[in-house]
């Protein structure tokens, strides 16, 4: 396992990578206007304070700027076991590592989930955000799993988490539709390794370094409701929980286009007559700010999408519809073989069910052919300039 670990991509370092490729594609194409820095922070504080909406869009590197590095430091201080016997690098890849059984798993999430779900980041970059916006019609559409946005005190009503929370689990298939909170479970797995709490309530690595990486079989988290088994509330394929908060938040940029706006503009086309100027044009203006509140949340999505390592919404989307056949194929093949099983029909050899971990292997040969096309891509364009 390790050594098929070792030849996986460093994908911390790649999104790094990208994203700074990406910081350093747009500080050339941004224009920051004239006069002093000093001049342009004032103008912002005012766009800010006039603003008829803001929406923040953010990915990873709000976090790490947040000092909740996934590599490093604190890697090293929290995980230097994992490494030392796994060979892993840093956080983010050890998420996708094979570890030979559920114990094991489990006390790497437990780990995982608390130093980046249940501690407050080491410099209070979401707490300086929140005050530029805290009185303005803000909302924040994020890639982060983390929660800081709601830890920081933002209205958990204005905020859209696309891709899921480390507070959350779910059933393997997600067909219950629920998700449930796990920091009751991630506190006993920590105490469980043998991580002691400081004066400050924060889990360390006790004095002489003793922690398992194991977590004991009755720990393993079950789903409350059946008992089955769980993973994280973390979109990987087709089987993640879009949970109430998550379509909520999703729900939000569909009413505006779907009933706000047409409802606006119905008002608009009845409202007629010599004495109603004053009330079409107040219309007018609500169906104008409303445009530009639609086309604020939709021009967010590229510039998190390009945070993921995407360039585009589009590749994006073929890839998403690519991984989706490959699931769904996965759920058809299994109905159809706990239907034979269910009605007496044995399955031989050849008929054994369809294994999870082979659809897992074919989504990440996906995602490395999609950087493969993309790379080959840009090198030919770089031929034709």
């Amino acid at each position: 396992m390790k050594n098929l670990y070792s030849e996986m991509p460093n994908g911390y370092q790649e999104s790094i990578q990208k994203g700074l490729n990406t910081v350093g594609y747009f500080s050339r194409q941004m224009s920051f206007g004239t006069g002093t820095r000093k001049d342009r922070i004032a103008r912002l504080k005012t766009e800010i304070e006039t603003a008829d909406a803001i929406v923040i869009g953010s990915g990873a590197g709000l976090s790490t700027s947040a000092g909740l590095t996934y590599s490093g430091e604190r890697f090293e201080k929290y995980f230097f076991d994992f490494a030392a016997k796994y060979g892993i690098r840093d956080m983010y890849s050890g998420g996708f590592y094979p570890f030979p059984d559920s114990e094991t798993k489990w006390a790497w999430w437990a780990r995982h989930i608390y130093y980046n779900r249940y501690i407050e980041p080491p410099k209070p970059v979401y707490q300086e955000l929140l005050s530029l916006v805290r009185d303005t019609n803000y909302f924040s559409i994020t890639t982060n799993v983390d929660h800081q946005f709601q830890r920081a005190g933002f209205d958990k009503k204005r905020l859209f988490y696309t891709q899921g929370d480390y507070g959350l689990v779910q059933t393997v298939d997600g067909r219950n539709g629920k998700t449930y909170d796990n920091e009751e479970w991630v506190i006993k797995a920590m105490a469980a390794q043998g991580f002691v709490k400081a004066t400050d309530g924060v889990f360390q690595v006790p004095e002489n370094g003793n922690i398992a990486m194991c977590i004991p079989s009755d720990l393993i988290p079950k789903c409350p409701d059946n008992g089955s088994d769980v993973t994280t509330n973390l979109r990987a394929d087709s089987s993640f929980v879009e949970d109430e908060g998550w379509c909520r938040a999703s729900a939000a940029i569909r009413r505006l286009q779907d009933v706000e706006l047409p409802k606006l503009q119905a008002q608009l086309v009845e409202t007629k007559g010599l004495f109603k100027g004053r009330e079409r044009k107040a219309l007018e203006q609500k169906i104008q700010q409303t445009e530009k509140t639609i086309t604020a949340k939709l021009d967010a999505i590229p510039t998190i999408l390009q945070d993921d390592g995407y360039p585009d919404a589009e590749v994006f989307i073929a890839a998403f519809k690519k991984a989706t056949e490959i699931v769904e194929q996965y759920r058809r093949d299994l109905s159809e073989w706990e239907r034979k099983v269910k009605s007496n029909q044995a399955p031989d050899r050849q008929s054994l069910p369809p294994e999870k971990q082979s659809v897992r292997n074919r989504l990440r040969q996906l995602q490395a052919e999609s950087k493969q096309r993309r790379t080959h891509n840009r090198h030919s364009q770089d031929r034709e300039r």
